[in-house]
């Protein structure tokens, strides 16, 4: 038996053990290849802010075992849609199943599908809290050897470059493995679903006080006292004289006479963090 033949055989018993709901198996598409999910197949595209290196994002990819169509690549999380499920509902359980990523601290965000013939796959974009919890991420099924966070870099015409997981360390799994060649060949439309390197950048950068120490100031700008003391000292003293000029209840009606006004004490403004003077 070839090496190709093992590979093969490898493959359909591997995918053998894989069925296990409703929607698994081989679609014979008229494009004239074979795809996996009898109701089309979702993926996600998981992305968090990075949390070193300055503003950046990444995205989570897994190494495909040797078995599965098209192993030894680096793809995303994703299987066959079952019956009775949406793709976005596929798509974020496979997640789950093949990552131990929970759903429910995902927050899913738009897609965009590949349609075939008799066929079709979704790849929504989904993001990850910024969170240690889940740095280390293992493969909880067959499916795949390795996960990791790939941190994206941005290209100079303002698009976040293709992810390079193979690129770690000769020792690393997956070293020099390649990117899923329909992953690769969808990147720039998943890649324009994502946060913009540009704006990613200004969301996270500095303000304040921490702004104006990298440019040089140190400490915050503080406007001088007696300004906005003084604005509020004559505020205060014109309140108090309209309160003293306005009419009681029973001096509303033109015809009556004014009743006479007491001597009051005189207005004291109290200078800030002194006594009243």
């Amino acid at each position: 038996m070839t090496a190709r033949d093992r590979r093969a055989s490898d493959h359909e018993r591997g995918r053998a053990r894989s069925i296990r709901r409703p929607g698994d198996g081989w679609v014979e598409c008229g494009c004239g290849q074979r795809h996996w999910g009898l109701n089309g197949a979702a993926g996600l595209l998981v992305w968090r802010r990075a949390r070193r290196g300055g503003p950046g994002l990444e995205v989570l990819l897994q190494l495909r075992a040797e078995w599965t169509h098209q192993g030894g690549t680096w793809g995303l999380p994703g299987g066959a849609v079952s019956d009775g499920e949406s793709p976005a509902q596929g798509a974020l359980r496979e997640c789950e199943e093949e990552t131990g990523l929970p759903a429910r601290v995902l927050s899913l965000g738009p897609g965009c599908t590949r349609t075939h013939p008799d066929w079709s796959y979704t790849t929504f974009t989904a993001q990850a809290p910024s969170d240690g919890r889940w740095d280390a991420l293992a493969p909880t099924d067959g499916e795949s050897t390795a996960l990791r966070w790939v941190r994206l870099s941005p290209t100079a015409d303002g698009r976040w470059a293709r992810p390079e997981p193979g690129g770690v360390g000769a020792s690393d799994a997956g070293a020099g493995a390649p990117l899923l060649a329909p992953l690769d060949a969808a990147w720039d439309e998943l890649a324009s679903l994502l946060p913009a390197p540009a704006r990613e950048s200004a969301a996270r950068a500095p303000r304040g006080a921490a702004a104006r120490e990298e440019r040089g100031r140190t400490g915050p700008v503080r406007r001088p006292v007696s300004s906005w003391w003084l604005r509020r000292a004559v505020t205060d003293v014109d309140a108090a004289r309209k309160a003293r000029r306005a009419p009681s209840p029973e001096c509303q009606d033109a015809g009556r006479a004014r009743p006479p006004q007491r001597p009051r004490a005189p207005i004291r403004v109290a200078a800030l963090g002194g006594p009243p003077r």
